[in-house]
């Protein structure tokens, strides 16, 4: 029980907390497409504005790579 485990528990609580708000908005039953968009892009700004750029890099690649999976014009359109 050093300090080291508290600094560690405090930075995965600042990088669970918007997967925890975007899984809150996502997870009802009135969730609606565009919110996926909007989540998607909250997510992105959220890595493009962290710190530790090396891993930012890592997370905003697999994102585009995720992105370009999906029927683009289909989500864009909604």
């Amino acid at each position: 029980m050093d300090d080291t485990f508290w600094e560690l528990l405090t930075t995965l609580e600042f990088l669970l907390d918007p997967y925890c708000y975007v899984l809150n908005i996502l997870q009802t039953d009135k969730a609606r497409l565009h919110e996926v968009l909007h989540c998607f892009a909250y997510l992105y700004q959220f890595w493009k504005e962290f710190p530790d750029d090396d891993m930012a890099d890592e997370i905003l690649l697999r994102l585009q790579k995720r992105w370009e999976m999906w029927e683009q014009p289909i989500l864009i359109l909604s």
